[in-house]
């Protein structure tokens, strides 16, 4: 509980969190840049009972911390947050590594942590999607899900990502080589190759979040 109280102030006083790793020989630090949340709740199994990026978060961590590096954890919002320290490498979701990339030693080794398709890809199938809605149903809506214009993956040295062939191919024109990564979750299943589009159109069950249109 103590740890509880301490890392919430540590992030509301300095605006990241830091990790210290037990392992014999202290290799560096590392500084992800994706969100505290994880780090700052009562325990473990209770951060494994919301979105799986909290999953993903201290799996992160803890495999640099097993590997001997000390971890920063900076929300990927944190906008007034400069990089201070010589980090071995970074880890970003979105927009940060333009901006973090003078801070950072040469050697440091900066990595685009993928979680969708490319920006331009994402905010376009949106505003198609918006179009023809309104010409179906007479209605405009505004943009619920336009992600930020960045350079991300043109500053990273490499991307890793969850995503599948269709998402590493709207990053193909950089260049960069781009690790899949198993999606976090606890079953997969096939794709049903022999699936009935006609006769599913209008019977399933949808989960989704914000920006339904998108």
């Amino acid at each position: 509980m103590f740890t509880f109280y301490t890392r919430r102030f540590e992030v509301k006083m300095k605006g990241y969190l830091s990790l210290r790793t037990q392992a014999p020989s202290r290799k560096g630090t590392v500084l992800l840049s994706y969100i505290t949340a994880p780090f700052l709740v009562a325990s473990t199994e209770d951060a494994f009972q919301r979105h799986t990026n909290y999953w993903e978060c201290i799996d992160i961590a803890s495999i640099f911390l097993e590997e001997g590096y000390d971890v920063d954890v900076v929300d990927w919002n944190q906008y007034q947050f400069t990089p201070k320290k010589p980090y071995r490498m970074v880890i970003d979701i979105h927009g940060s590594l333009p901006r973090f990339a003078p801070f950072l030693p040469p050697e440091c080794i900066k990595v685009f942590h993928i979680t969708g398709a490319h920006w331009l890809y994402m905010n376009t199938a949106e505003y198609k999607r918006l179009i023809a809605l309104q010409q179906r149903r007479g209605i405009t809506l505004f943009p619920r899900r336009q992600v930020p214009p960045s350079l991300n993956i043109e500053t990273a040295d490499c991307g890793t990502s969850l995503g599948n062939a269709f998402t590493f191919n709207t990053y193909a024109f950089s260049g960069k080589t781009i690790h899949p990564i198993p999606i976090s979750t606890t079953h997969t299943f096939d794709f049903p190759e022999t699936k009935d589009f006609s006769q599913a159109r209008k019977k399933f069950l949808w989960f989704g979040g914000g920006g339904l249109v998108h």
